[in-house]
């Protein structure tokens, strides 16, 4: 029981909704009432009924004790002074006797018929002598004994006679004459002679029959429960109406919240409920609605700018971090996954060469490719010409990821090598894959950017080798990279602490073997006097971008030391200076030159600028643009390292150059190599019928020098003559040439 009182109590104790606070408590309070009258009621009218009996029992007897007295004192008293009137109780078996006042009573509440709803009884528990016979019965012997102790009090009760429901009342029936006390005292029949005025003789029983007016009572208190049940049930109803209408709208502003608050876009109409406050409320949810949804639709444009590549549509670089971290969290021996980065290399060429429209076109077609073959993995565009793959596999059970990362991988970049036609362009695209194998990671940013700096180790190195375009990354790949970036902070303290100094390596006339010019060739010196060779630095710092300031630095000590020897005396001869390519595609290449000359004083053409072959393959127009600026200088200009490159003849006669070197790999094995040979010939033909200048570089023996005089060669440079010089070393070459 305690358990059941307990679990109710729980439950009363839980929120509820709205409408059942605003609608419950009427009718289960109402409802209570009507228990309570259905219950009350019937005792009430019972005792309404009852007292009405009793006040009607008491005015009766009132009445007759009344007309009693005045029987008593004026009749009886003038009768009682002729010989010729009996009175006397038996006054019926006499025709010249009356009634005693008693008797007399009793006759004329006998005259009160069934239609009167009355019946008037008189007894006594002293009854005339005659009367001895009549018995009090059980109410009249209970009436006696109260009206004894308290006249003043009726006593009453309901009683069922012959089927009626009546109500009887005893009242006293006092002695309150003097002519009733002596009549009693005196008569010869009396069964007591002692009674005084005000005593009590007997008791005046007045039967009521409440019968009909008990079914009056009834039926209108029926009515009156009915008319109350139809009046609560119609102010139910209209109270449910009521709660309805308020609790609606408010049902609908909550699941409309709800919604907002999961970042559901819905629309939801609040109905007007008739209520004032309700309707201000739903009007301000709707206003507080539509802004929310413009701030979520724009929040969910935001989001799709910061996470989505407007491009493509593929996620960008931001949420492919946090796909990362995802995968990092679960990232164990058993669940590893891989990241995958997809470059296409030389990519700008096409933005330059086809135009913007033809590149973001590619680009799209690169991103269709991708998803095609990694169609169940997580695709990002990491940025402007790469691609990120996040691919989650297991090595506990089935294929082991690396096996399915290469295979994956070598689909990938077999798509992507295949032609792509765009606007008519045939395209052939280089591409260049990184791979990282993550196993047992952490969730924390610097495993994150380790994870990626990874994966671009690993890619760099596919995009620096020749051959093996699918790089995975090891352990090694950070060591050599640690080296190189070793490398590039010690390159740039050597620029700094001018580690840097420029050596120079004559130039010769072939036929007269005098000083034409001298090339410039960069050397790396360590305070501790070692060496660096440039194949190391050189490459290493035109990947870093850190031979845009060399080059320049090169350029301004070779224009001014020229001018300097020029100063002093010497022949003058012109200074070769290398330019790389990465310098060469700067748009200030023709105003640093200028600069240089013009701070040194060097006559323009006393400098000669030697540019690689595979520097001159980008755009043509470009090119030779450029090219033609820096001959309007004065300058000289130089193709270094020819035939080692693609150029054309139709590509090379539109060049406004005025030499060509041959690259020293042809000359050193000119004599047993036959290939070398003619390829020798070839470029000094050409030169000739081009009105160039060739020189060729890689001279070491008199073998060489022989071969190349043979051939007409005009100008030679190597080991034979001399090896590259300081300066201070070259400033004595001149002067011994000089005194020669």
């Amino acid at each position: 029981m305690k358990s059941i009182f307990s679990s109710f109590k729980k439950r009363l104790q839980q929120p509820k909704p709205l409408q059942w606070y605003i609608s419950a408590p009427l009718p289960l309070f109402a409802g209570l009432a009507l228990m309570l009258v259905l219950l009350v009621a019937p005792k009430v009218i019972e005792d309404l009924v009852k007292a009405n009996a009793v006040e009607t029992a008491v005015d009766l007897t009132k009445t007759l004790q009344k007309i009693r007295n005045y029987y008593a004192e004026h009749v009886l008293s003038e009768v009682s002074n002729t010989d010729t009137i009996e009175i006397t109780h038996l006054h019926k078996l006499s025709d010249n006797s009356i009634p005693i006042p008693a008797t007399f009573l009793m006759e004329m509440a006998q005259s009160y018929s069934e239609e009167d709803k009355l019946r008037v009884n008189v007894t006594s528990p002293h009854p005339f002598n005659s009367r001895k016979t009549r018995a009090m019965n059980e109410f009249q012997k209970l009436a006696w004994q109260q009206l004894t102790l308290n006249p003043e009090q009726p006593v009453s009760t309901f009683d069922n006679v012959a089927g009626n429901r009546v109500v009887k009342v005893a009242l006293p029936d006092k002695l309150t004459a003097s002519a009733c006390v002596d009549c009693h005292n005196s008569h010869q029949d009396s069964s007591r002679r002692d009674w005084q005025l005000g005593d009590v003789r007997g008791i005046l029983e007045i039967t009521v029959d409440v019968e009909h007016s008990l079914k009056r009572a009834n039926q209108l208190s029926f009515m009156m429960i009915l008319v109350s049940f139809v009046s609560l049930l119609i102010l139910v109803l209209f109270n449910r109406h009521i709660a309805k209408k308020v609790v609606t709208p408010l049902s609908a502003i909550t699941a409309a919240m709800t919604s907002l608050s999961e970042r559901k876009i819905v629309s939801t109409e609040t109905s007007h409920s008739g209520y004032k406050e309700v309707n201000a409320l739903g009007n301000a949810f709707l206003n507080f609605q539509n802004s929310e949804q413009k701030r979520q639709a724009l929040e969910n444009e935001v989001r799709q700018l910061a996470y989505y590549d407007s491009l493509t549509s593929l996620p960008n670089r931001s949420a492919a971090l946090e796909r990362l971290n995802e995968q990092a969290n679960l990232a164990s021996t058993k669940h590893s996954f891989a990241l995958i980065i997809i470059n296409i290399e030389k990519f700008n060429e096409i933005n330059d060469t086809l135009g913007y429209n033809i590149g973001d076109q590619t680009l799209i077609q690169v991103a269709k490719r991708i998803t095609n073959v990694f169609v169940q993995e997580y695709v990002a565009r990491f940025n402007t010409t790469e691609f990120a793959v996040i691919m989650p596999c297991k090595n506990a059970e089935g294929e082991p990821c690396p096996m399915k990362v290469e295979a994956m991988t070598k689909q990938v970049i077999t798509r992507l090598q295949s032609p792509m036609m765009i606007d008519e362009h045939q395209l052939h695209l280089s591409i260049s894959i990184g791979i990282n194998q993550v196993v047992n990671s952490a969730s924390n940013k610097q495993q994150i950017n380790e994870i990626v700096a990874h994966g671009n180790i690993a890619l760099h190195q596919a995009e620096t080798s020749h051959t093996q375009k699918i790089v995975t990354y090891t352990p090694e790949l950070s060591n050599a990279l640690n080296q190189r970036v070793s490398m590039i902070k010690a390159l740039k303290l050597a620029i700094a602490n001018n580690e840097l100094v420029p050596f120079f390596q004559p130039q010769l006339d072939l036929n007269t073997g005098e000083l034409v010019g001298a090339e410039v060739l960069l050397r790396w010196i360590k305070p501790d006097g070692t060496l660096v060779p440039p194949f190391t630095f050189i490459p290493l710092a035109e990947a870093s971008g850190l031979i845009l300031p060399i080059g320049k630095l090169v350029l301004e000590q070779a224009c001014q030391l020229n001018k300097q020897w020029q100063d002093k005396g010497f022949k003058p001869f012109r200074v070769a200076v290398n330019v790389s390519g990465v310098q060469f595609d700067q748009d200030n290449i023709v105003d640093e030159v200028s600069n240089a000359l013009t701070l040194s004083g060097l006559e323009p053409k006393w400098l000669e600028l030697e540019v690689t072959e595979t520097a001159l393959m980008a755009d043509i127009n470009e090119i030779i643009a450029k090219l033609s600026q820096l001959r309007e200088l004065g300058i000289e200009l130089a193709i270094d390292d020819f035939g080692t490159g693609y150029s054309s003849l139709n590509y090379l006669k539109r060049l406004p150059i005025n030499r060509l070197k041959i690259d020293q790999s042809f000359v050193r094995n000119v004599i047993d190599n036959e290939d070398d040979q003619a390829i020798i010939e070839m470029i000094l033909n050409l030169g000739k019928s081009m009105k160039l200048s060739v020189l060729a570089e890689g001279v070491e023996g008199p073998a060489e020098e022989a071969f190349l005089k043979s051939m007409n060669c005009d100008e030679v440079q190597g080991y034979y003559y001399a090896k590259p010089m300081p300066t201070s070393d070259f400033e004595v070459y001149l002067q011994s040439i000089n005194k020669a």
